[in-house]
């Protein structure tokens, strides 16, 4: 049975020998010299012992963060290094595909369903009824809904910018009888989106979190909420 310390020294060891396969041929000094170059400096030495996977269980958040910059990569990456498809032991004894990991990792709402109320294993539950589950559900959906209400306005801001193109191909489009007709009625759309746009930014400020700070293009249509200009 896969103890704590054999979980965390193997979550080490997949992070070294990720990082060494994405150095390539590049030494341990040029990485090490890259993660002092962005400010916070990890040796050779230490650099060398997690290639070797003699880390032990000892890895900061901060060198994960630094080692995955240095080496241009996703932290997931050094994490989950065999995404999509490997098996990965997230928790020890828990035994998923990267590609769930990284969803959970990312707090996606396609990994709820699985370990929002599990425990020990990806096919056993902890929960001794329906209302435990449905109140662990609860408190995930609550933790994690800053970054469902971030993906969703930037889902909201990629469609403006849609709409504005639309809407700009048919003012110019001359041979087409229907066109301004068209325009008006994706200028309507625009207009639903930007008062979506808007309903998310102030359930984020409810929320007593700072929204996204607008690109010019969008800022400019929102004149009439001093907050948003």
């Amino acid at each position: 049975m896969t103890t704590n310390d054999d979980w965390a020294q193997e979550l080490v060891q997949r992070v070294g020998a990720a990082a060494r396969e994405l150095r390539g041929k590049r030494s341990a000094k040029w990485l090490a010299d890259r993660t002092a170059e962005l400010g916070y400096p990890i040796s050779a030495q230490v650099i060398a012992k997690l290639d070797s996977g003699h880390r032990g269980t000892h890895l900061q958040v901060a060198e994960l963060l630094i080692l995955a910059r240095a080496l241009n990569t996703a932290p997931a990456m050094l994490l989950f290094p065999g995404i999509p498809g490997e098996k990965v032991e997230l928790f020890p004894g828990v035994q998923i595909e990267s590609r769930l990991a990284l969803e959970w990792l990312a707090g996606d709402k396609a990994l709820l369903q699985k370990f929002a109320w599990r425990k020990g294993s990806e096919d056993s539950e902890d929960a001794r009824d329906v209302f435990q589950r449905g109140e662990w559900l609860a408190e995930w959906q609550q933790n994690t809904r800053p970054i469902r209400l971030a993906k969703e306005h930037q889902r909201l801001l990629t469609e403006h910018s849609r709409q504005q193109a639309e809407r700009e191909r048919w003012l110019q489009d001359r041979d087409n009888a229907d066109a301004q007709e068209f325009a008006a009625a994706t200028g309507r759309s625009i207009d639903s989106t930007e008062q979506s746009i808007r309903t998310i930014r102030r359930q984020i400020r409810e929320l007593g979190l700072t929204p996204p700070a607008l690109p010019a293009r969008v800022a400019a249509h929102f004149d009439k909420d001093p907050e948003d200009a």
